[in-house]
């Protein structure tokens, strides 16, 4: 009986080792497949997987220098595209501007490439890039789609308009970097493109914050920018447009997400010489719950000689004169060309309203390429001592534009 006892109590302490035994080992096996998991991180403002963009593990490739190509090569292959790095990377760190070339090779894709998704996911990727490596200048990026090779250059200074903060800050710490991967869901649709007082359809440039994900509240807040003389920087604007009645917010406003908002020179206009060029900053911010989740800037160039106020194009900056974001990709070849010439008349001295006028002589394809022989036309409409006239445009004037497909069949403007 004795010898029973003590061998029931070695079996007991034998079983209870083993038990500890395979909780270690479930334990280690867990930190083994995710190393970069925090143990007490805070809970992010949005999934930490955002478009294939982990904050988790992009901020373990924060760095100072471009030379580190070991880390470069780490930060490139937790980014989209990683399975595609096939013709590597190249650093260009003996003189400034210092860069990155990355090599994508696309052609083996088992997907129908969309080349508007392709330069959207490589600029997402630059802008990674330039928050998480504090010294690189210039992203350049080649890719091999197979029937062609796309070739894109960012630079810091240029992408750095989109946001309201140097992009090296959004790597101070995870919440901040979830902040800026949220940011590639924001679209702000704008209209006019340009402005001026004496446009009586509208009080002002028209803004509508468009963000693709949980946010019920949007902050717009005017700066002076690099303006010290002026006391203004504009006002923001709440316009019942069927009663008419337009209420003052000033130079910070909160709207209900999916709330047009208007921002206009107010009495700027007195305070600028006829030969000044300046720049008004317009920073726009998404909250969710008294928490900030998505920012992005937009840039109002003040044209003195001329009085109009111009919205700065961006990839983030729709411009439509409605309340819906146009489609990118058009399934009809007429919208197609229609939309592909009120692009182009953009250039033109701006009305109220863009108009257009086409007729398709032909189409020929070739090469997974379709051209498009037209005569087009374009003119900008608007109010003029109280007469709806033409403000600027162009004659009739014959034009081939160059369009490719994507996997669902839309077109998608390569040249014009």
């Amino acid at each position: 009986m004795i010898r029973m006892t003590e061998l029931l109590k070695n079996k007991k302490r034998i079983f209870l080792i083993g038990v500890a035994c395979v909780l270690i080992l479930i334990a280690f096996a867990i930190s083994f497949i995710n190393p970069f998991a925090p143990a007490d991180s805070p809970k992010p403002t949005e999934s930490s997987d955002t478009n294939g963009y982990q904050a988790t593990v992009l901020m373990q490739f924060q760095s100072k220098y471009a030379g580190d190509h070991v880390n470069v090569g780490n930060l490139l292959g937790n980014l989209p595209y990683a399975e595609y790095l096939k013709g590597g990377m190249s650093l260009q760190t003996e003189k400034t501007p210092y860069g990155i070339t990355v090599n994508y090779d696309l052609s083996q894709s088992n997907t129908n490439i969309d080349i508007n998704q392709v330069e959207t996911t490589l600029r997402n990727n630059a802008v990674v890039i330039f928050a998480l490596i504090d010294n690189v200048d210039v992203v350049d990026f080649n890719s091999d789609l197979g029937t062609q090779n796309l070739k894109l250059r960012y630079a810091r200074n240029e992408l750095q308009q989109s946001f309201p903060q140097d992009l090296r800050d959004y790597a101070k710490n995870q919440s901040e970097l979830q902040i800026l991967l949220n940011s590639s869901h924001l679209k702000l649709l704008v209209y006019p493109q340009k402005y001026a007082l004496t446009m009586s359809s509208t009080p002002g440039i028209r803004l509508l914050a468009q963000y693709d994900g949980a946010a019920n509240q949007v902050q717009y807040s005017a700066s002076k920018g690099k303006i010290e003389y002026v006391a203004s920087s504009g006002q923001l604007l709440n316009w019942d447009s069927t009663g008419g009645k337009i209420t003052e917010k000033g130079a910070k406003a909160e709207f209900p997400l999916g709330t047009p908002a208007y921002w206009s020179p107010h009495e700027m206009i007195n305070q600028f010489g006829t030969n000044t060029q300046s720049e008004i900053p317009l920073n726009i911010a998404v909250w969710q719950n008294g928490m900030k989740v998505a920012e992005k800037q937009l840039i109002i160039h003040f044209d003195g000689s001329t009085a109009f106020f111009t919205v700065e194009p961006s990839n983030d900056v729709v411009i439509t004169d409605s309340l819906q974001p146009p489609p990118q990709n058009l399934n009809s070849m007429e919208e197609a060309v229609s939309r592909a010439i009120k692009n182009q008349g953009k250039s033109y001295l701006a009305g109220e309203v863009a108009t257009e006028g086409h007729i398709i002589l032909d189409t020929e394809e070739k090469n997974g390429q379709i051209k498009a022989y037209t005569i087009a036309s374009f003119g900008y409409f608007g109010f003029e001592n109280g007469l709806f006239t033409m403000i600027s445009g162009s004659g009739a004037i014959p034009t081939v534009m160059t369009f490719t497909k994507n996997g669902s069949g839309a077109y998608v403007l390569l040249q014009y």
